[in-house]
């Protein structure tokens, strides 16, 4: 896909292919490198478009390309912000958000069209996940709409799968629309060039089939076109990241546990940006129906918006509405899945330890089986033992003659000092058990 392009300085130019696009589902807007007429900019490009042409005018490039050598880069934005501009539509490309030297000189035109960019660059509103609005423009009375000015942001994320990180990318555009002349200025403020380059075919493309719309909200077809196209792909990113964990590492898990706790985490945290990204949008896109039925038809006789174009915009919105509808039911249907995944991964080490704990088990009852057998004989054997330990020592004497043997008068010796080491010992082993059953009580 290419972007019809010139040059306005130079009309005979040939047309400058300045955008490549590759399918990937991991990140639909990734492209080649910038081709050098997009290098070294660090102001604001601007795109004009008139009735009846096939491309885009690019009238401001870089601080380097004046149409005069009379003008500054300065001078030339101011041009083409002021009343001087006769183009249909213009396109302001502004390449980041990060102050720049030339950043408030840059603006101070643009604040002219767009109101509310001096308001945006409070922090809330930069850092918002989206949002949208927008304001009648009236007449030097105060009395009478003579256009409108709308503002939005929308928020993207992809999960880069060579890196396992999320990525992100914005959408915010500003518009500013005449009612008496119908031309439209658009800002895209902080956009990837990528981006940018794609909604500008998408909008050259409404402008070649439709000419130039009547309708104030007539860019929001293409946002939402680059929106619901960017969307599919997170969700269906997800369905490849699921299906991962479902057929790869928890299918082994039960001959060899080695399950990414880490990586599910990370899925299921995308899984979860990318539904509350889908209900923002969604709710953008509602706010910009209730925008459109606001603005309604007028009967006055300044370029009205005819009931034609707005019924056409207006279905067109309700089938986007829809379509994001659908891709957040899938997104959710998604979010169970893997939520169900990682139980599922619990569920399977559960039973390999508690295999492992079985196993154990049985091992320790095999030991206590040998102990005990091992008991049984050693009390079997413990009386005899201790009777001949007895009778071996030298309190008894036998003589030669069988019939007689004399016990040793001292034997009261053995008595005395056998008695009271037992009923130490059998003391000291019952105020050991009454502790170890009072400590188990407290527990």
């Amino acid at each position: 896909m290419a972007i019809p392009l010139h040059d306005c300085a130079s009309p005979r130019a040939s047309l400058t292919q300045i955008y490549t696009y590759h399918s990937d589902l991991g990140d639909p807007l990734d492209s080649r490198p910038a081709s050098p007429a997009r290098q070294g900019c660090d102001g604001v490009q601007v795109y004009t478009w008139r009735t009846g042409s096939q491309q885009w005018c690019q009238s401001l490039r870089s601080h380097a390309s004046p149409t005069t050598t009379t003008t500054t880069y300065a001078e030339r934005l101011g041009l083409l912000a002021g009343s001087q501009n006769s183009a249909d539509v213009t396109v302001f490309v502004a390449p980041d958000t990060e102050p720049r030297p030339c950043w408030e000189s840059c603006m101070r035109d643009l604040v002219e069209i767009f109101p509310f960019l001096s308001t945006w660059r409070k922090f809330e509103y930069q850092f918002s996940n989206g949002y949208f609005g927008y304001q009648d423009i009236l007449d030097k009375d105060g009395k009478a709409v003579v256009g409108l000015h709308t503002w939005s942001r929308f928020l993207l994320q992809f999960f880069a799968k060579e890196t396992a990180m999320q990525k992100w990318r914005n959408i915010i555009p500003f518009t500013s629309w005449s009612k008496e002349s119908g031309r439209m200025r658009i800002l895209f403020l902080g956009s990837e060039p990528e981006v940018v380059e794609r909604l500008l075919a998408s909008i050259l493309d409404t402008l070649q089939k439709k000419g130039l719309p009547s309708h104030p909200l007539w860019p929001y077809e293409s946002i939402f076109d680059q929106v619901i196209r960017c969307q599919h792909h997170a969700v269906l990113s997800i369905r490849h990241l699921i299906l991962a964990e479902e057929e790869g590492s928890l299918a082994g898990a039960r001959i060899s546990p080695g399950v990414d706790y880490p990586r599910l985490f990370e899925v299921t945290k995308h899984t979860t940006t990318v539904a509350e990204i889908l209900n923002v949008n969604m709710r953008t896109l509602e706010d910009i129906l209730s925008c459109h039925s606001l603005v309604g038809t007028d009967d006055s006789d300044r370029n009205p918006i005819s009931a034609a174009s707005s019924s056409l915009l207006r279905q067109k919105f309700l089938f986007q509405s829809h379509v994001l509808f659908s891709i957040r039911d899938r997104s959710l249907s998604y979010k169970e899945r893997i939520r169900g995944a990682t139980q599922r991964a619990f569920n399977v080490v559960a039973q390999e330890h508690a295999s492992n704990a079985v196993t154990i088990a049985s091992a320790a009852r095999a030991d206590g089986r040998a102990m005990t057998s091992l008991a049984i004989i050693t009390l079997i054997f413990l009386p005899p033992t201790f009777i001949s330990a007895i009778f071996s020592t030298t309190f008894f004497s036998f003589g030669d003659d069988p019939g007689s043997w004399v016990v040793s008068e001292k034997i009261w010796i053995y008595c005395i000092s056998v008695i009271p080491v037992t009923m130490v010992v059998a003391a000291i082993l019952w105020r050991k058990n009454l502790r170890d059953v009072s400590n188990f009580s407290a527990v």
